[in-house]
């Protein structure tokens, strides 16, 4: 069988067939979804008949690429301890020693991404999205309690299953932890650029900076807009066609103005209170020591500041752009990060110190090959 995937033509990929019992217990009903690191597939549980799970297996391409294998037990071992009801549970990881492939059952969750849920439904009510980002940092909490920075926070792994909590007609999940960090290894300096770089943070973009709870408050306050206008923030991003380095040039660089102005610009009417102005720009604030600390702490504030209540400081904004400017995409000095939780946030400076212009032709090529490999 031969089929484009990731760019390029694959031959080698056959599948599983149905019926196909992986590790002596899952039966292989009919697939699912795919990506560019595995298939997942609806299976049966023999040990419980007629319970049905999500069973993920590795791509056959990837399994002489070390570090492909490694992200992908990474997701399985962090899966398996992480435990919680906003987090996707993870039944049980392995090898298959007849397919040489490992796998990972998982819940099968009924629904939708919120990026399917907001193309059907449109931007979600206000109460909606503080209902559920109090959830969605419920799981990010318990996550950076246990030393795990998920790092590839975005539409795509977050999913609103189709069972009702905490008041709402769905239930939030927090999917996919293969290139999370787990803080022992996190203390390190960054030296390769993974993730989907229309969500990651600035550190994640540049060379010699540390990967933080932090690092995930960025994607989660652009994640807040997201639900609540269906667009995204960066006006690259909503363009027709959409161009990686202008893009990285408008995160790195561009100025960072209120939602409110933002989402004027783009011609969607909002009706938050003023205080989600301030929230949102302390949440991707380019210094990470000016964020707040965790997403935890960050949902804690989005509660209050979508009641009007809160007591985030607002930066000063900037004055809102038609057009992003073209500027070069370069690496960011190493920022000294201070451990006091709390000291008080710094208004975001319109023009991040980032120099070094011959450094982002790498990173340019980077961040491409990580967004055609693993950005979908």
């Amino acid at each position: 069988m031969t089929r484009a995937l990731d760019g390029f033509i694959e031959d080698d990929f056959t599948g599983v067939a149905v019926g196909t019992l992986v590790a002596g217990r899952w039966r292989v009903q009919r697939p699912l979804t795919e990506g560019g690191m595995a298939t997942v597939y609806v299976a049966e549980d023999t040990e419980t008949p007629g319970q049905l799970c999500a069973l993920k297996i590795m791509a056959p391409r990837l399994l002489r690429d070390e570090k492909s294998r490694q992200r992908f037990e990474q997701e399985a071992t962090i899966g398996t301890t992480l435990k919680h009801p906003h987090i996707v549970n993870v039944l049980g990881a392995g090898v298959d020693e007849k397919l040489e492939s490992p796998w990972i059952a998982m819940e099968l969750l009924q629904g939708g991404t919120i990026a399917a849920v907001l193309k059907e439904r449109g931007p979600l009510p206000l109460e909606e999205v503080r209902q559920l980002f109090l959830d969605f940092g419920a799981a990010m909490a318990a996550a950076h309690t246990r030393g795990v920075v998920h790092r590839d926070l975005k539409p795509e792994n977050v999913f609103l299953e189709a069972r009702p909590s905490s008041g709402l007609p769905y239930t939030l999940k927090v999917l996919d932890f293969g290139i999370a960090k787990v803080r022992k290894d996190v203390t390190m300096k960054n030296s390769q650029l993974i993730g989907s770089p229309l969500w990651m943070a600035p550190e994640q973009l540049s060379a010699g900076t540390n990967i933080a709870p932090f690092t995930d408050v960025w994607p989660f306050g652009l994640l807040a807009f997201f639900g609540l206008t269906g667009k995204n923030y960066w006006l690259t991003a909503n363009a027709p066609a959409m161009n990686l380095p202008k893009l990285l040039a408008e995160i790195m660089a561009a100025d960072l103005i209120t939602p409110t102005a933002r989402a004027e610009q783009l011609g969607v009417p909002v009706s938050w209170p003023a205080t989600f102005d301030a929230w949102f720009l302390r949440c991707v604030a380019r210094d990470p020591a000016a964020r707040f600390q965790s997403v935890g702490d960050a949902a804690a504030e989005l509660d209050l500041a979508l009641s009007g209540k809160a007591s985030t400081p607002a930066p000063t904004p900037a004055a809102p752009e038609p057009l992003v400017e073209e500027k070069p995409v370069a690496i960011a000095a190493p920022i000294e990060l201070t451990p006091e939780a709390s000291k008080p946030p710094v208004t975001s400076p319109s023009r991040a110190p980032y120099a070094l212009v011959a450094g982002a032709l790498v990173l340019l090529a980077l961040a491409l090959g990580a967004w055609l490999r693993f950005g979908s």
